[in-house]
């Protein structure tokens, strides 16, 4: 058997990795259409892609899918990571079945020694992130393992609230990579649900439902290496727009308030930093402009997005996003709503660049949503929102 070579991507710039979950053996997801959703991964830059091998509700044409998909992505050299429990994996490696996947992720029945023994026969290693305490990571390192070439992955969460949180998350990402690991985590698609809770894949609570915007600069935040999309057939879109994500600079989504005014919008989506002489109350930019009218000077809460307006004068189209919920100031317009976590919004540090961007997705108050891509009107956005 040729067993699997190579070297794990070691992510060293802005730019998260990203990869995509392909189900096989389900009804939900017949080979053909996986077939298809692997040739748009590739032409979207999706490099590596994650297969489960022992999923209980799987099918008993399982390995001729799994041998299909393989060809596949040799073909479009997409590189597999394989889920495998102990029990399936010693079978598959009897039956020559692991020729061309990437690297095994080992779930539950592999003790230290069978970490070792498995990296010693010539496997690159995934770890699942919730089995994984200082005492696996002393052994490995104590039998020679080379972190450089070695991942771990979080879990994800179907069923709603068993998520996790941020700090268990981050502490835990902390404790990898002090010792080299590269991390990640899932996230859910919005456009498509597996089966049989349909609630989304994420590995965070928060991220369920959350923008994806938000969930990639969080990510970074986070100190993840990739995110690999936990539901399967995610929209071009999605795919595209994490691809091609750049987490060099914190992205807020925001929902504006109706009827703001060009000005302010020209403003709000301007490059800011906070600065750094920061206030407890609010992130601060001091990017300023003339033409702001009074609006909406109603009590400032906390993730609400504040722009002086002309009675503050010299703080003229000063922009904030709020940490701390304060009172009503006839000289600040409350002009919209962050669509994203406090811990998102207490990790712009003072001197951290930001942008605000406009969210997508459509609220009674949204009238309008800029990205990457440009302006779109509200027809436009109802139209998108059809499609996912």
């Amino acid at each position: 058997m040729i067993k699997p070579k190579g070297k794990f991507p070691i992510n060293c710039n802005d730019k998260l990795g990203v990869s995509a979950s392909v189900y096989i053996g389900l009804k939900e997801y017949p080979l053909k259409r996986n077939l298809d959703y692997i040739k748009m991964l590739k032409a979207n830059g999706v490099e590596t892609v994650f297969v489960s091998a022992h999923m209980p509700e799987m099918s008993e044409n399982i390995d001729e899918e799994l041998k299909e998909i393989l060809k596949e992505c040799k073909k479009l050299k997409i590189k597999i990571v394989l889920d495998v429990n102990k029990d399936k994996f010693l079978q598959m490696e009897k039956d020559g079945q692991l020729e061309g996947v990437y690297s095994i992720r080992l779930d539950y029945g592999f003790r230290n020694k069978d970490i070792v023994d498995v990296i010693n026969r010539g496997y690159l290693v995934e770890l699942n992130a919730s089995a994984v305490k200082e005492e696996t990571m002393e052994y490995l390192k104590a039998n020679g393992v080379d972190f450089l070439n070695f991942r771990v992955s979080h879990n994800f969460y179907p069923k709603k609230y068993t998520g996790l949180s941020y700090k268990v998350v981050k502490e835990k990402n902390e404790f990898l990579k002090s010792y080299g690991c590269y991390v990640v985590i899932y996230i859910p698609s919005h456009h498509h649900h597996r089966p049989p809770m349909y609630e989304g894949l994420p590995t965070l609570e928060a991220h369920r439902n959350a923008s994806l915007t938000a969930i990639l600069t969080e990510a970074k935040m986070l100190d993840c290496d990739e995110i690999c999309f936990g539901d399967a057939y995610c929209s071009e879109e999605e795919i595209r727009y994490a691809t091609t994500f750049d987490s060099g600079i914190i992205k807020v989504p925001v929902t504006l308030k109706k009827d703001v005014s060009e000005e302010i919008i020209k403003n709000l989506t301007k490059l800011h930093r906070n600065r750094i002489d920061e206030s407890e109350y609010f992130v601060r930019s001091s990017v300023r402009c003339d033409g702001i009218k009074p609006f909406n000077t109603v009590p400032r809460n906390i993730k609400d997005v504040t722009i002086d307006n002309e009675l503050f004068m010299r703080y003229q189209g000063e922009v904030c996003i709020m940490k701390q919920s304060i009172e009503a100031d006839e000289r600040v317009n409350v002009v919209g709503k962050c669509n994203c976590s406090e811990f998102l919004i207490n990790n712009i540090k003072p001197g951290y660049k930001f942008k605000l961007v406009v969210d997508e997705v459509i609220t009674k108050d949204a009238i309008i949503a800029i990205d990457a891509g440009g302006t779109k009107t509200k027809a436009a956005l109802i139209d998108h929102k059809k499609d996912i």
